[in-house]
C-alpha cells in the first residue's frame, strides 16, 4: 500500500489546497525552517488515525485547523485525504477489489469530526485496523521524526519492543486480544448480574413450586369434595321433598280439629298464661346463673388450652436447643479437621524449608564458581587491553620516533635557508603575535561564558531528572489508586444494576402490588404522575431500626401510595378486570395524618417511631399516616408493663427485635414471610450504592485528570531534558573546539614571542644547531626499532590471550546454565510454599468462622433454656387461676341450686293452676301438640331444603335443582362417604393457607429463570471460546515475536558495522522465558570503544544506532512507505553519506519520503517537493522531478 497521493486543505499552515503525489523510489521534502515541512508528517500522522494533540504538536485537536494569518481569518475545517495504491498485499478483504484505497479525515472547528474510506463513511477504528500489522500507522517504524530516532535509542526495552511487534506483524493480534479481554471483562460483569439475578428467583421458584404443588392438590381435593356433596346434596334433597309432602298433608287435617277447640278453651288459656309468666321469670333467674357458670367452664378451658400452648412453646424451647448442641457438636468436629489440616500444611512447609535451603546452598555455590570465572574473565579482559594500550604506546612511539626524524630531516634542510627568511619572519612576527594576543582575549571570554552556561544546564539537567524520577514515582502511585477505583466503580455498578433489576421487578411484591406498579410507573413510558410508588420507596429508615418498621407496618410496606382516592379506586378496578389479585393503597391528599399526643411520662420508656423515620418527596406525611401512633420501647418486658396503658391511647408499641403491641390487644411476633421483609434494607442499600458509585465516579474522573495533569507536567520535563541534554552535548562540543584553540593560539603566541626573541641569533648557533640535529636522529632511530620490536611481541601476546579467554568464555556459559536452573528450581519452592502459606491462612479464617458459630450457638442454647423456664413459670401462674377459678364456680353452683328449689315451689304452683286448664284442654291438647310438631317438621324440612339449595349455590355458584337430575339415577352414598369427605375437609385444613395464582406465577417465573440459565450457559461458553482465542492469539503472538526478533537482530549486526566502518551491536531480550511482554535491549559498541550503554553515546552515534536498526527492520519486512523527518540532521558529513547509500539501496523495497535540510541526502532523491512561504503563514509546494532534470 505506497502512498500515491496526499490532499490538505485547511490543516495546520496548508489554507490553500495543497495535491502532492509521491512517485516509487525516494521523494524529498525540502524548505527553511517554519515553511511547514513537518506539517505534512503531521498531516500524515492525522489521516492514519492519531488521536494525541501532543503527537501532533499541538494543545487540543482543533489546534490543526488552519487558524488564520496576518493576512488571512481562520478556516472552520481541516480536511486531509490519503490515496494508496491496492498491491494486494496486506490489505482487508473488503479493499482488495479496489485499485486503490483512499481514506480521508475531517475536523469541524465545533469538534465533530468525520472518517471516510473510500468516500464511504467509516469508524476511526475502521481506519486504524487497516493499517493494523502493514508496519503503517500512527506508531509504527514507517515515519521516525528527528525526535524519536533518539527515543528508540534511549526509551525503556519494554517500549523498544513496539518496533518489533509491529515488524513481526502482530499488532492486530494485539488488537483482537485486547478486544477479546474487554469483552471477556464485560461478559464476566454480564454473568455475575445474570447469576444474582438467577440466585434470587432460585429462592422463590423453590417457594412457588411447592405453593403451585400445594395449589394443584388443594383443587384435586376441592373437586372431589364437590362431587361428592353434589351427590349426598341431591338424594337428600328428594328425601326432603317427599317428606315436606306428607307433613304438609298431616298440617292440614290438624289444623282443622284445632279450630273447632280452640273456642272452648281461651278463657281457660289467659289464666295459665299468666301463671306460666311467673314461672318464665324464676326460669330467667335460673339461666342468669348457668350463663355465668358456662363463662366459668369456658375461662377454665381456655387456661387449660394455654397451658397446653406453653408446654408446646416448652418442647419447641428444648427442640432448639438439642438442635443448637447437635450444631455445636459438628461445628467442633469441623474445627477438629482444619486443626489437623492445618498442621498437614505446616509439616509440608517445614518439609519445603528444608528442600529450599539445600537448593540455595546449592545455588550460593555454584553462583560462587560463576562469580570466580566471571572473575578470570574479567582478568583476562584487562590483560588483554591493558596489553593492547602497551602495544598502541609502543606503536604510537614509534610513529612518533619515525616522524620526529623526518621533522629533523627537513629541519636540518631548513636551517640552511633561514638566514634569508629571518627578517622577513621577524616582521611578520610582531604582526601575528599582535592578532593572536587580541584573538586569545576573545577566546578566553567565550570559553569562561560556555563553561558557565554548561554548568548552568548540568544543574538544571539534574533538578529536572530528579523531579521527573519524583513526578513518574508519584505518576505510579496515582495510577494504582486510579485502577484500584477503576475497579471498585466496576463492582459496585455490577452490584446496584443486580439489585435495581430485581427492585425494577417488584418480584417480592404480591402479584396485585406487581400489577399497579409495572402499569403505573413502566420502564419505557410515560408514568401515571399520581402514583409515588411503594411505602417502603418512601420512607427514609434507619439501618437499626429497618427490624421493627418492617415489623410495625408488615404489608403496609408493599402498600400503594397515590395521591387521591379516583386513582386508588383506578387500580383497584383494573386488579378486579384483569384479576391480577389485591394492592393496598395509601391516599395522601383526602385524609389529615392521625394525631399522637405523647404523654411526658411515656418519654422515659418510648420514642415515637416518627422522630425517627421521615418521609421522602412527594409523600411528606407518609410517615405520619403509617407510624403516627407507633411507639418505639428497648425491649418486650417494657412493651408487656405498659401494654394496656397504650391501648387505652389507641398507641402501638414495637420492640428493636420485632415484636409488636397492638392496640386492639394483639401481640405479634415470629419470623415474618420473606416476601415483606428485607425492603427497607434493599431500598436503603441501593441508595448507598447509588451515593457510593457516585462518589467513585468523582473520585475516578479527580484521579483521570491528575494523571492527564501529570503526564502533560513529565512530558515538558522530558522535553526540556531533551533540550537542555542536546544544548549541553553542542556546548561540550562547542567548549573542546575553545579550548584546542585557545591551546592552539597559545602556542601560536609563544612560538611568536621566541621568533621576536631569536631571530637575532647567528651562524654559531644554527652551526650548533645542526649538530644537535645530527645526534638527535640517531637517538630517534634506535627508538623507533625497539619500539617496533616491542610492538610485535605485544600483538602475539594479545593472540594467545584472546584464544585462552574464548575456552574460559564456553566454562561462563555452562556454569551460568547451571546457576539458572537453579534460581528456576528455588523460585518454584517457593511458589509451593506461598500456597501452602495462603492455604493456612485460609484455614485460619475458617477456625476462626466456625468458633464464632459456635459461641452463638452457645448463646441460643442459653436463650432457649431461658426461654423454657419463662414458660414454665407462666404456667405454673395459670394453674394458680385454674384452682381460683373452680372455687367461684362452685359458689354459682351452689347458688344455683338454691335457686332451682324455688324455681320448683313455684312450678307446683303453676301445676295446680294448670290442672284445671289440662282437664278442658285435654280433648285438643293432644291435636295441639301433634299439630305443632307436624308444623316444626315442616318447617325444619322446608328450611333444610332451602339451606341446602343455598350451601349449594354458595360453595360453587350452581343451582342444585338444575343438577338433580344428573345425580338421581346414581345409587345413594352410604356412611363411608361422609367419613371420607370429613377427611377430605380436614387435610384441606391442615393444608393451611392456599395461594392459587402461585401455579401460573410459578410456569411464568421459572420460564425466565430457564431463559436466564440458559443465558448464563451461553455467557460460561463465550468465555470458554474468549479464553480460548487469547491462548490462540498468544502462541500466535510469540511465535512472530521470536521470529521477527531473531531475523531483525541478525540483520541489526550486519547493517550496524556498515554504518559505522566497524563495532558491533546486539538486541537482547530482558526477559526471553516471556516472550509476550519481555523487553528489548539494544547493545552496541561503536569502533574503538569500549562497549558501554548507548544513553552514554554522543547524539550522532545515537542517530547511526536507531537507524542501523530501522534499516535491519526494513530488510525483514519493508513496510509500503517509510517517512524520515530530518532523521540525518545529527549525523556529520561521513555518516550522512553512508546513511544516503542505505536509503538509496533499501529504496527498491519501500517508496521513501526524506525531509531533509542535507545537500548530500537531497542528492540521491528521486523526485523533490520544496515547501515555501511565499505568503507569510501560508505554506505552499513545488515539486521538482530530479530524474527528468538529471536527464535534461
Amino acid at each position: 500500500m505506497k502512498i500515491k497521493k496526499l490532499e490538505i486543505q485547511g490543516f495546520k499552515s496548508f489554507a490553500d489546497p495543497v495535491e502532492l503525489n509521491f512517485r516509487d523510489g525516494i521523494t524529498g521534502v525540502v524548505g527553511p525552517n517554519g515553511c511547514g515541512k513537518s506539517n505534512i508528517v503531521d498531516a500524515l500522522r492525522w489521516v492514519m488515525g492519531e488521536q494525541s494533540a501532543k503527537h501532533l504538536r499541538g494543545g487540543q485537536m482543533q489546534d490543526v485547523i488552519f487558524n488564520g494569518s496576518e493576512s488571512r481569518g481562520p478556516l472552520g475545517m481541516a480536511e486531509v485525504t490519503l490515496t494508496l495504491e491496492n498491491d494486494g498485499k496486506n490489505v482487508p478483504a473488503e479493499y482488495s477489489h479496489f485499485e486503490d484505497i483512499q481514506v480521508t479525515r475531517r475536523l469541524y472547528r465545533t469538534g465533530e469530526s468525520e472518517y471516510e474510506i473510500n468516500r464511504n463513511g467509516c469508524r476511526l477504528r475502521d481506519i486504524t485496523d487497516l493499517f493494523l500489522g502493514t508496519g503503517v500507522g500512527t506508531k509504527a517504524y514507517s515515519i521516525i521524526e528527528q525526535g524519536r530516532v533518539g527515543m528508540i535509542v534511549s526509551s525503556k526495552s519494554e517500549d523498544r519492543r513496539q518496533i518489533i511487534e509491529e515488524a513481526a506483524g502482530i499488532t492486530k493480534y494485539k488488537a483482537r486480544r485486547q478486544a477479546a479481554e474487554r469483552r471477556m471483562a464485560a461478559t464476566r460483569q454480564n454473568l455475575e448480574r445474570v447469576s444474582d439475578v438467577t440466585q434470587e428467583m432460585q429462592k422463590r421458584i423453590n417457594s412457588l413450586y411447592r405453593q403451585a404443588k400445594k395449589a394443584e392438590r388443594y383443587k384435586k381435593l376441592k373437586t372431589e369434595i364437590r362431587e361428592v356433596e353434589l351427590h349426598q346434596a341431591s338424594h337428600r334433597y328428594f328425601e326432603l321433598m317427599a317428606k315436606s309432602g306428607h307433613e304438609t298433608r298431616t298440617e292440614a287435617e290438624l289444623n282443622e280439629k284445632v279450630v273447632a277447640e280452640k273456642e272452648a278453651i281461651s278463657s281457660l288459656e289467659q289464666e295459665v298464661e299468666l301463671a306460666r309468666e311467673n314461672l318464665r321469670d324464676k326460669e330467667q333467674g335460673i339461666g342468669t346463673i348457668q350463663g355465668d357458670i358456662y363463662e366459668s367452664d369456658n375461662r377454665l378451658a381456655l387456661s387449660e388450652q394455654q397451658i397446653g400452648h406453653g408446654l408446646e412453646s416448652i418442647e419447641a424451647a428444648k427442640r432448639r436447643e438439642q438442635q443448637a448442641y447437635d450444631e455445636t457438636q459438628r461445628i467442633a468436629g469441623q474445627i477438629e479437621l482444619i486443626t489437623s489440616e492445618k498442621s498437614s500444611f505446616d509439616q509440608d512447609i517445614n518439609n519445603l524449608a528444608q528442600g529450599v535451603a539445600e537448593k540455595e546452598e546449592a545455588l550460593a555455590a555454584s553462583q560462587e564458581t560463576l562469580n570466580k570465572i566471571q572473575g578470570r574473565r574479567d582478568e583476562f579482559v584487562q590483560n588483554i587491553e591493558a596489553q593492547k594500550a602497551e602495544q598502541m604506546q609502543f606503536a604510537t612511539k614509534a610513529a612518533s620516533a619515525q616522524s620526529h626524524i623526518q621533522n629533523l630531516e627537513h629541519r636540518k634542510k631548513d636551517l640552511a635557508e633561514r638566514h634569508l627568511r629571518i627578517s622577513a619572519e621577524l616582521i611578520e612576527a610582531n604582526d601575528n603575535f599582535a592578532e593572536t594576543d587580541e584573538h586569545i582575549k576573545t577566546v578566553t571570554q567565550e570559553l569562561a561564558s560556555g563553561k558557565n552556561q554548561k554548568q548552568t544546564d548540568s544543574e538544571r539537567l539534574q533538578e529536572i531528572r530528579t523531579e521527573l524520577e519524583a513526578q513518574r514515582l508519584v505518576m505510579s502511585e496515582k495510577e494504582a489508586v486510579r485502577l484500584t477505583l477503576h475497579e471498585k466503580l466496576n463492582q459496585a455498578q455490577s452490584r446496584l444494576h443486580s439489585i435495581e433489576e430485581i427492585a425494577d421487578r417488584y418480584e417480592r411484591s404480591p402479584e396485585g402490588v406487581r400489577a399497579v406498579m409495572q402499569k403505573a410507573l413502566p420502564k419505557e413510558a410515560e408514568a401515571d404522575e399520581n402514583v409515588y410508588g411503594l411505602v417502603a420507596d418512601l420512607l427514609d429508615v434507619p439501618k437499626d431500626l429497618e427490624l421493627p418498621v418492617e415489623a410495625a407496618l408488615t404489608r403496609k410496606l408493599q402498600a400503594v401510595v397515590v395521591n387521591d382516592a379516583q386513582t386508588a379506586l383506578h387500580y383497584a378496578r383494573y386488579l378486579q378486570q384483569e384479576n391480577q389479585g389485591r394492592a393496598d393503597f395509601y391516599v395522601l391528599q383526602e385524609h389529615t395524618p392521625p394525631a399522637m399526643e405523647m404523654p411526658e411520662h411515656y418519654k422515659e420508656w418510648a420514642t415515637p417511631l416518627l422522630d425517627e423515620v421521615k418521609s421522602r418527596q412527594p409523600a411528606n406525611e407518609l410517615a405520619a399516616w403509617v407510624l403516627g401512633r407507633t411507639l418505639l420501647v428497648r425491649d418486650a418486658d417494657i412493651a408487656l408493663a405498659h401494654w394496656e396503658e397504650a391501648m387505652d391511647r389507641g398507641l402501638i408499641l414495637v420492640t428493636r427485635k420485632g415484636k409488636v403491641f397492638h392496640e386492639d390487644g394483639t401481640l405479634t411476633g415470629g419470623v415474618e414471610n420473606q416476601a415483606l421483609t428485607g425492603l427497607l434494607a434493599q431500598k436503603r442499600e441501593i441508595r448507598e450504592l447509588t451515593t457510593r458509585v457516585t462518589r467513585l465516579q468523582n473520585q475516578l474522573d479527580e484521579a483521570e485528570t491528575e494523571r492527564s495533569s501529570m503526564s502533560d507536567t513529565i512530558d515538558l520535563l522530558v522535553q526540556e531534558e531533551n533540550e537542555l541534554l542536546h544544548r549541553y552535548n553542542q556546548l561540550s562540543l562547542q567548549i573542546v573546539a575553545w579550548e584546542k584553540d585557545l591551546h592552539k593560539h597559545e602556542n601560536d603566541l609563544q612560538r611568536f614571542r621566541s621568533v621576536k626573541t631569536e631571530r637575532g641569533a647567528d651562524k654559531d648557533r644554527l652551526d650548533h644547531n645542526l649538530q644537535v640535529l645530527d645526534d638527535e636522529m640517531s637517538g630517534q632511530q634506535a627508538t623507533w626499532s625497539e619500539a617496533l620490536e616491542k610492538h610485535d611481541s605485544l600483538a602475539q601476546s594479545v593472540l594467545e590471550t584472546q584464544e585462552a579467554m574464548g575456552n574460559l568464555e564456553q566454562d561462563y556459559e555452562a556454569q551460568n546454565t547451571v546457576v539458572t536452573d537453579l534460581r528456576v528450581q528455588v523460585a518454584a519452592i517457593h511458589e509451593r510454599r506461598e500456597n501452602l502459606q495462603r492455604s493456612i491462612a485460609h484455614h485460619e479464617r475458617s477456625h476462626n468462622e466456625f468458633a464464632t458459630r459456635r459461641d452463638a450457638l452457645s448463646e441460643q442454647i442459653l436463650e432457649s433454656q431461658k426461654e423454657a423456664q419463662g414458660l414454665s413459670e407462666e404456667i405454673e401462674g395459670v394453674k394458680a387461676s385454674i384452682e381460683e377459678e373452680k372455687e367461684k364456680r362452685q359458689a354459682l353452683v351452689v347458688q344455683l341450686n338454691e335457686v332451682k328449689e324455688a324455681y320448683e315451689t313455684e312450678l307446683s304452683n303453676v301445676r295446680a293452676k294448670e290442672s284445671v286448664y289440662r282437664e278442658r284442654r285435654q280433648g285438643i291438647e293432644g291435636i295441639s301438640d301433634e299439630l305443632h310438631q307436624v308444623s316444626m317438621r315442616l318447617q325444619e324440612t322446608q328450611i333444610a331444603m332451602a339451606t341446602l339449595v343455598e350451601r349449594i349455590q354458595d360453595r360453587y355458584q350452581l343451582a342444585l335443582t338444575e343438577v338433580l337430575t344428573d345425580y338421581q339415577a346414581l345409587p345413594r352414598l352410604g356412611k363411608e362417604a361422609t367419613q371420607h369427605l370429613t377427611e377430605l375437609r380436614q387435610t384441606i385444613h391442615r393444608m393451611g393457607e392456599i395461594n392459587l395464582t402461585a401455579i401460573d406465577e410459578y410456569h411464568e417465573v421459572k420460564e425466565r429463570y430457564d431463559f436466564l440459565t440458559n443465558q448464563m450457559d451461553d455467557l460460561t461458553h463465550a468465555l470458554a471460546q474468549l479464553e480460548k482465542a487469547i491462548a490462540k492469539i498468544n502462541r500466535t503472538t510469540k511465535k512472530r515475536f521470536e521470529e521477527a526478533f531473531h531475523a531483525i537482530n541478525e540483520n541489526f549486526q550486519q547493517v550496524f558495522p556498515k554504518l559505522f566502518r566497524g563495532g558491533k551491536a546486539w538486541l537482547a531480550l530482558t526477559d526471553p522465558t516471556d516472550m509476550l511482554h519481555t523487553g528489548v535491549e539494544i547493545y552496541a559498541q561503536p569502533p574503538g570503544k569500549k562497549l558501554g550503554s548507548v544513553a552514554l553515546m554522543s547524539g550522532g552515534e545515537k542517530a547511526l544506532t536507531a537507524v542501523s536498526l530501522i534499516f535491519s527492520i526494513f530488510l525483514i519486512k519493508p513496510s509500503p512507505f517509510c517517512l524520515l523527518d530530518e532523521v540525518d540532521a545529527p549525523l556529520d558529513e561521513a555518516n550522512v553519506g553512508r546513511f544516503s547509500d542505505m536509503v538509496k539501496s533499501i529504496s527498491s523495497l519501500s517508496q521513501f519520503i526524506v525531509i531533509t535540510h542535507n545537500k548530500r541526502t537531497m542528492e540521491v532523491v528521486d523526485n523533490l517537493y520544496g515547501i515555501t512561504m511565499e505568503e507569510p503563514g501560508i505554506s505552499k509546494s513545488v515539486n521538482v522531478n530530479v530524474k527528468q532534470q538529471v536527464a535534461v
